[in-house]
């Protein structure tokens, strides 16, 4: 009987692992999206996940701050 809910707590587990490494695939390929071809991204977001104004408004600003951050080390 141990045994039994030690496995499965093991399947449970490894599910949320598999999950999290999921969406952390996922995170990853946004963000190198958005900065690669941010239009399109935006574009691709909009219309597999109905993503709002305001979270397409909130992306923008993080672009500007991106790019004036990385132009900001380009001068040093």
């Amino acid at each position: 009987m141990c045994f039994q809910r030690k496995r499965r707590r093991s399947r449970a587990t490894l599910f949320l692992t598999a999950i999290s490494s999921r969406s952390a695939d996922l995170a990853h390929k946004v963000h190198w999206t958005l900065c690669l071809k941010p239009n399109h991204a935006l574009k691709e977001l909009e219309m597999r996940y109905a993503i709002s104004i305001s979270v397409k408004a909130h992306i923008k600003v993080l672009q500007k701050q991106a790019l004036r951050f990385h132009c900001q080390q380009a001068a040093f």
